[in-house]
């Protein structure tokens, strides 16, 4: 088979190994509950095929690294002042994709890993540095996406981590007390830019070193995961949820960012108004997407352990919708939002409340589907004129 294979011109042959080239796991487990085995399948047929003899290898070769991984093993918050911290794991992934030639094929890059340093941070709190452009603050690792995106120009980067250590892998600062009362082992940050951006694409001002500001990114899917367990907690609405939504000084308006998702698991509906509120530093947003519930492959509502106080988990839901729906007509109105997506009308057994909560409260917006929206400046409400205003 390989050498009948072999016989065939090169551009035939690619465009038939392209149709292994498969979506990478990474990807469509963005919207499924946080897990350090996001890049795992059962499923690689590039990898086979490459592996059947040394000229297949040799043609797929480019292929097999188009999504690439790193794990992050050698951290630890006492080598951020230095800047060192990450810096080795990444050193040698980028070695190796300089040693094969591989800058230009990395097309996806996933970072992840179990290190969880939240005793550290909640031991030394967050620590001043300078970046490379020469601002002094809490820049975290930013050192490390410096490293990675000097070399390459992935279309999309995803950062797998514990909260603790994904807040300092996004610069980020939070109150840590309450992280114990969630069960969030891990959470994910992906960033995905337009195509055929360049690597030298410059953002101008304001320039800072952190992931946020270092590319033109176009999207942004931040996956909190479940706040289940703090809802057995005693005043749980006290509870500070681990999450970036906490931004330190955003350092400008990003207004590259033109769509969000944002998953969780039932979150309390103070902390989707934090998430709400993190979205106004994105003023020309134009599509935002949530989900609030478990996917619908997910088996958390069928068990009993992790789904306790559920009056209180519909009330959070119910109230989080509503700040969505005052949210959706103010950046409507007032900023560049285009199109929404309720992600949770995939359990249909949900579209009925949420189809009540929606009602008519939604004015200037369009209904187009099962959870979608249009803006429809038509469809703005007509204020009556008030006596004595000209």
């Amino acid at each position: 088979m390989a050498t009948q294979l072999m016989g065939l011109p090169h551009e035939l042959f690619d465009h038939i190994i392209s149709y292994l080239d498969v979506e990478p796991p990474s990807l469509r487990a963005l919207h499924k509950e946080p897990s350090i085995t996001l890049t795992d399948s059962d499923a690689h047929p590039l990898k086979n095929l490459s592996l059947a003899s040394r000229s297949l290898r040799h043609l797929t070769f480019f292929r097999l690294f188009k999504f690439s991984r790193i794990r992050l093993i050698r951290l630890c918050t006492q080598d951020i002042v230095e800047l060192s911290s990450g810096s080795e794991d990444v050193n040698d992934f980028l070695d190796f994709i300089r040693l094969n030639a591989l800058r230009s094929h990395v097309k996806g890059l996933v970072l992840y890993t179990e290190v969880n340093l939240g005793i550290e941070m909640s031991a030394t709190g967050p620590r001043q540095t300078t970046d490379c452009f020469g601002n002094t603050g809490f820049f975290g690792f930013a050192h490390v996406w410096r490293t990675i995106l000097t070399a390459l120009n992935p279309g999309y980067i995803t950062m797998t981590a514990p909260p603790s250590t994904l807040a300092l892998l996004s610069s980020c600062v939070y109150p840590h007390q309450d992280e114990w009362a969630f069960d969030m082992p891990f959470q994910m940050l992906h960033f995905q830019q337009p195509d055929n951006t360049s690597i030298a694409v410059s953002l101008g001002e304001p320039r800072v070193a952190d992931i946020f500001y270092l590319r033109r990114w176009s999207h942004c899917t931040l996956n909190e995961g479940s706040s289940l367990k703090a809802y057995s907690t005693y005043e749980y609405f006290l509870k500070a949820t681990p999450s970036i939504a906490y931004l330190h000084s955003p350092q400008g308006p990003m207004t590259w960012f033109t769509s969000f998702d944002y998953i969780a698991i039932f979150p309390f509906y103070n902390h989707t108004d934090d998430i709400l509120r993190l979205l106004l530093a994105m003023p020309n947003l134009r599509k935002m997407r949530m989900q609030l519930t478990p996917e619908p492959s997910s088996k958390i509502l069928e068990d009993e352990k992790r789904m306790q106080n559920l009056s209180d988990m519909w009330m959070e839901l119910d109230t989080g919708y509503t700040l969505i729906i005052y949210a959706m007509t103010v950046m409507g109105k007032k900023l560049n939002l285009k199109e929404f997506e309720s992600l949770d009308y995939a359990m249909e057994g949900l579209r009925p409340t949420l189809d009540a909560k929606f009602g008519d409260k939604l004015q200037g917006w369009r209904r187009c589907g099962w959870g979608r929206w249009t803006r429809d400046t038509s469809l703005d409400p007509t204020l009556e004129p008030v006596l004595g205003m000209g």
